[in-house]
């Protein structure tokens, strides 16, 4: 006989209106959309054509519940509104392209209004608080938003905090919640960082039971978060590991993302491959080890052989994927290359040059064919290394096109993006121009760390 608990083991329980709410997912606007078109859940076998956007309809579930215990009558009143505009818009950019697996569509709303615990009243809040701030940098009543971010965000931390010494919080739904106040970005503030440090601790503090393996909502959190710490640890100037003449593969953080990684879609959700975020791993860790350890030479073999893999690292052939999927995957592809040339064998932005322009193309594409926003990531490091002129104009074009979507961090990008621009034609100028910009070698993380900005490459 079939045990039907142990068949459903570590999967969501929903309620009627939850499940009526998977199916309405279905519904899409143009039947001949493709796969990436369409919403995750167990009902998207069923498509259908709608004619009309549906309204959005009052929080179902327990969200009302949570909601109803709101004491401030300006977040109840908001409530309705800022969780529609998270999931019909800040959903959607979550992500570079439409995928139907989308979790910021499909897992993060259902988690926030399937339940009535901690957890999922601080995931609640602080999916409306990243939708107030997000309305408030795109200029909609400015004031009145950035009041309801601070309220909400300040409810999420509350209830995250008891919830974590209740001890008997959902893995899935602590993540999710730890994930989305990241992404409450206030401009100079390093609280990002603070959320992602407290993420890591608890997913590590877990990594004995690989609770990603229980469940497709605790691996999609997992992986987000592994993501963010994969690119945020290219930010650092040195990760110290042990002396080995060898790429270092030792550390809990390296056994955990393995782990994690070992799904064939892992980095989807920043529109990369497997192979390729291992590569930017062993390429942070090998510069390291090189600053610590000693020169290139003693390190050559493994130098030779990380560079092959990276540049063997396109999109598979095989897979099936739009245009758009393996454009973006290219762009990726490019980043990581002179996220390498630049800390493993310290090249000048003149030996950059092919890169930086198949890049900028291929985002200028990407744009064109109506692309969402490309990681940010791959283009910002390579941004920080242009000089020409007709360079600078392409990535300028890009960052206007990353404040429309509305986050603080682009801002910030611009800033550290032209300062360091303008550190390259200052120390020209003070040698006199007698050297080229081209030749000249600017350390981005240490204008970062001048401007006193840490910024969120997400």
């Amino acid at each position: 006989m079939i045990d039907a608990d142990l068949t459903w083991s570590g999967h969501q329980i929903y309620d009627s209106s939850s499940i009526d709410d998977l199916i309405s997912q279905c519904d899409t606007l143009n039947s001949s959309d493709g796969d990436h078109d369409k919403s995750a859940g167990p009902f998207t076998v069923f498509s259908s054509t709608v004619n009309m956007v549906s309204p959005p309809r009052g929080p179902p579930s327990e969200m009302g519940q949570i909601l109803d215990d709101l004491q401030d009558d300006h977040l109840r009143d908001s409530a309705a509104f800022l969780f529609h505009h998270y999931t019909s818009f800040i959903a959607l950019n979550m992500m570079p392209f439409k995928d139907r697996r989308n979790p910021w569509q499909s897992f993060y709303p259902l988690m926030a209004r399937c339940g009535s615990s901690r957890g999922h009243k601080s995931l609640l809040h602080a999916m409306l608080a990243q939708a107030a701030g997000n309305l408030a940098h795109l200029g909609c009543k400015k004031e009145y938003m950035s009041t309801l971010t601070v309220k909400y965000y300040a409810l999420a931390i509350e209830n995250l905090r008891k919830g974590l010494e209740d001890q008997q919080e959902d893995f899935s739904v602590v993540l999710a919640s730890v994930l989305t106040l990241i992404m409450i970005y206030n401009g100079k503030s390093n609280s990002w960082r603070l959320h992602l440090n407290g993420g890591w601790d608890f997913i590590c503090s877990q990594q004995a039971n690989t609770p990603w393996h229980s469940s497709e909502a605790a691996w999609l959190t997992s992986q987000s978060l592994c993501l963010l710490k994969i690119r945020c640890d290219t930010m650092q100037t040195h990760i110290n590991h042990p002396a080995d003449s060898t790429i270092p593969a030792l550390d809990p953080t390296h056994h955990l993302i393995s782990s994690v990684a070992s799904r064939a879609d892992f980095g989807f959700t920043a529109g990369a491959s497997p192979a390729l975020m291992s590569c930017i791993i062993e390429t942070t860790q090998l510069s390291s080890l090189i600053s610590q350890r000693g020169g290139l030479s003693t390190h050559q073999t493994a130098i030779s052989q990380l560079y092959q893999r990276l540049q063997a690292c396109s999109y598979p052939k095989d897979s099936p994927g739009q245009y758009l999927v393996r454009l973006h995957h290219r762009i990726f592809q490019l980043g990581a290359i002179v996220y390498f040339h630049r800390s493993i064998w310290d090249s000048r932005p003149n030996a950059l040059i092919p890169y930086i322009e198949e890049l900028l193309q291929a985002v200028k594409e990407y744009q064109q064919l109506g692309g969402g926003y490309v990681t940010l990531w791959p283009v910002f490091i390579t941004a920080v290394e242009v000089y020409l002129p007709q360079h600078k104009l392409l990535v300028r074009e890009w960052l206007n096109e990353c404040e429309t979507m509305g986050a603080a961090s682009r801002k910030d990008i611009r800033e550290l993006i032209e300062a360091v621009w303008r550190k390259r034609l200052e120390i020209r100028q003070h040698m006199g121009g007698e050297m080229e910009q081209g030749e000249i070698v600017v350390e981005w993380r240490g204008v970062m760390w001048e401007k006193q900005l840490d910024i969120l490459l997400v």
